[in-house]
């Protein structure tokens, strides 16, 4: 705890000095979604701020003085920038008046406060594909006469994988970024078993705040396990990759929510990624089971306010008894266990998520040896398939496989 403390102590002088007579600053527009949208913001506001050399003022917003940065941080008010000039400059899209934004030339101004939209991130953090491709699979066998697919998918689906890889980059800054977005108070966790791999399953259901879905929840897959198996391996065919990517360009027909309005209440159709059907999750838990053949402990974190539906839906689709399931049984929905959660699924070995802000930053905040996420949708029918994902493995992985089986098996 003195250790803790006295990190906390530096990184508030470190705020504090880098604040006198600066004769710029920046801060930024909080995007309208939950928790994990806000706290993302910050991160990439923080990220910015480091990379300019500019001063961060901090909007503060629900559960933000739960964080360390709410005590280090300089907060935003407007009698702080009253004697400063507003410039405003969108992210969204990486562009500014037309063109793409520059972070070298767009913030020279002089006694300015820059107000920036960036949620969605920097247009050059858009082409971060070639990087991760290798960690990318089909996890299906799949012929393609899909006859929907949103066109917002690809435009997000490396966003946060990009700026997670930036952050860590920088080693400097990505430690003093843990130690910011820790809680100022301990929270109660998730009980973990130290007799199989822990393996936490993020299931966005919206518990009564999104849309209703109309994708059939589960169904019929065939589920290619040798594509695990190669990536695993780092035998992954980049080249086989591309030509069914080529092949499901050429097939499927792209249809945008714009241009079909009949399709907005629908949030799965509206952002596919961020709710994939269950068929999903128990695809990812049923491959980590046949791969690792370890025992797993698996945790269903959700916002469904009947999370106790889901652990028997998923047992039954799995029928494996190697793998113990858990949830929290009661008092569950989209505005409780927030923190909590949060930080739970920080602890486990494993994640699965779908593309959502909240179990993203469990991602940046945890250390997990695996994490599983969706890149890629297609729709079949009424069946959403996720035909693309991205397998993320520590640099100790093989090592921490190696150390389980050991352990589990020994005699």
């Amino acid at each position: 705890m003195k250790k803790y403390n006295f990190l906390i102590f530096i990184l508030g002088n470190l705020v504090s000095l880098s604040l006198q007579g600066a004769d710029n600053a920046i801060t930024w527009n909080l995007p309208s979604g939950r928790t994990g949208d806000k706290l993302l913001s910050y991160c990439i506001a923080k990220w910015v701020s480091r990379y300019l050399n500019i001063s961060l003022l901090v909007k503060p917003f629900k559960y933000s003085d739960a964080f360390v940065f709410s005590q280090v941080e300089q907060q935003y008010s407007k009698k702080k920038t009253r004697s400063l000039k507003q410039k405003k400059i969108s992210f969204k899209y990486g562009y500014y008046k037309g063109r793409q934004i520059s972070l070298d030339t767009d913030f020279e101004e002089k006694n300015t406060l820059f107000l920036v939209d960036l949620y969605f991130a920097h247009t050059s953090w858009y082409n971060f594909e070639s990087i991760i491709k290798q960690d990318i699979i089909f996890p299906y066998s799949l012929s393609y006469d899909t006859t929907f697919c949103h066109k917002g998918d690809t435009g997000q689906r490396v966003r946060f994988n990009y700026m997670n890889y930036v952050f860590k980059a920088d080693e400097k800054f990505f430690s003093s970024l843990k130690v910011l977005l820790k809680t100022r108070e301990p929270l109660e966790t998730v009980t973990i078993p130290g007799d199989a791999i822990s393996v936490a399953v993020h299931v966005r259901k919206g518990g009564g705040y999104d849309q209703m879905y109309k994708s059939d929840q589960i169904y019929a897959t065939s589920l290619n396990l040798n594509h695990y198996r190669n990536c695993f391996s780092n035998k992954n065919n980049v080249a086989v990759d591309d030509l069914l990517r080529s092949l499901r360009d050429k097939t499927i027909t792209k249809v945008s929510v714009s241009e079909n309005p009949n399709v907005v209440g629908y949030i799965d159709i509206v952002r596919p990624l961020k709710h994939p059907p269950d068929q999903y999750y128990i695809d990812q838990i049923k491959a980590i089971a046949a791969l690792f053949k370890l025992p797993l402990f698996v945790y269903i974190f959700t916002d469904d306010q009947h999370p106790e539906n889901i652990v028997a839906q998923y047992k039954k689709a799995l029928n494996n008894d190697n793998i113990i399931f858990a949830c929290r049984p009661e008092e569950n929905n989209h505005y409780s266990n927030v923190l909590t959660d949060l930080y739970a699924m920080s602890k486990f070995d494993c994640l699965i998520r779908a593309y959502s802000s909240f179990s993203q930053m469990s991602q940046l905040i945890g250390n997990h040896k695996l994490v599983i996420s969706p890149i890629y949708a297609v729709w079949n029918e009424n069946q959403l398939i996720i035909d693309e994902i991205l397998i993320e493995r520590s640099k100790d992985f093989d090592d921490f496989i190696a150390q389980c089986k050991k352990k589990y098996f020994s005699k």
